[in-house]
């Protein structure tokens, strides 16, 4: 059995999980916390972000671009990256585009999320029980300044984010001109991953990313900001028409 070492609440993980549920690949979720995570992570592969898979043929297999290759390679599934060899090269490049945008998305969606320490804690802990959620939930005034300072939660660089953020969301739908989906006429990587990495600004219900109903007022606001756009419509869609849900559910 595979293993995935992730966060409940990312974007990135959530790639990782509807890469592999959607090649039909069966895999353990070993849910870590942001911020305890570090010492394990750069233990085993000697960096410290997640997604990682726990692989029995390549070992560890770090970042959502390389777990979706691998999965790729191994998986049953549909086809998610283009047999010719010119979508192919266009379904990467938006992949690779898209990554650097779920960096940007994130900060920016992270500058209200941290607004309300108590709320953006219960989002980090999301459904950890026992000692490990007691003890991060003491220590969070602590581990929320680590995760501020790590993804520089400064106003100048969220605004940076966000301006970034909006350019991708523009981007998709002048790239789309009307179409399903971002090359060719199939959904493929380029669609999952910008839908995945377009979360912070959508949260389709079709996503495993928990974002609790009770949101503070800055929260709101910055969904509200972008619920019209009609790449948030097309994010959900993706999500609606391709996350399967259960390892090996047919579409």
């Amino acid at each position: 059995m595979l293993k995935l070492l992730q966060f409940e609440m990312s974007h990135f993980c959530e790639k990782a999980r509807w890469t592999l549920d959607y090649k039909r690949i069966a895999y353990e979720k070993d849910t870590l916390l942001p911020g305890f995570h570090v010492p394990r992570v750069k233990r085993l592969t000697g960096q410290q972000s997640v997604p990682v898979l726990e692989t029995p043929d390549e070992g560890y297999v770090f970042g959502s671009d390389r777990i979706a290759a691998y999965a790729e390679r191994i998986g049953s599934g549909p086809a998610l990256y283009p047999a010719n060899d010119a979508l192919r090269r266009e379904a990467l490049a938006l992949e690779e585009r898209f990554e650097a945008v779920g960096h940007h998305a994130r900060r920016a969606m992270f500058g209200p999320l941290f607004e309300d320490r108590d709320f953006a804690r219960r989002c980090m802990v999301g459904s950890a029980q026992g000692r490990q959620r007691s003890f991060y939930e003491k220590t969070f005034f602590a581990t929320g300044r680590v995760i501020t300072m790590v993804y520089a939660l400064k106003p100048d660089r969220i605004a940076a984010s966000t301006q970034a953020t909006v350019e991708a969301l523009d981007f998709v739908e002048q790239h789309l001109a009307g179409r399903d989906y971002l090359v060719g006429d199939r959904f493929t990587i380029a669609d999952l991953t910008a839908a995945s990495l377009l979360i912070p600004v959508s949260f389709p219900k079709a996503a495993q990313v928990p974002l609790p109903d009770d949101r503070p007022a800055p929260v709101e606001q910055w969904l509200a900001r972008f619920a019209d756009h009609p790449t948030v419509a097309w994010t959900h869609a993706m999500f609606e028409r391709h996350r399967m849900l259960d390892v090996g559910r047919a579409e």
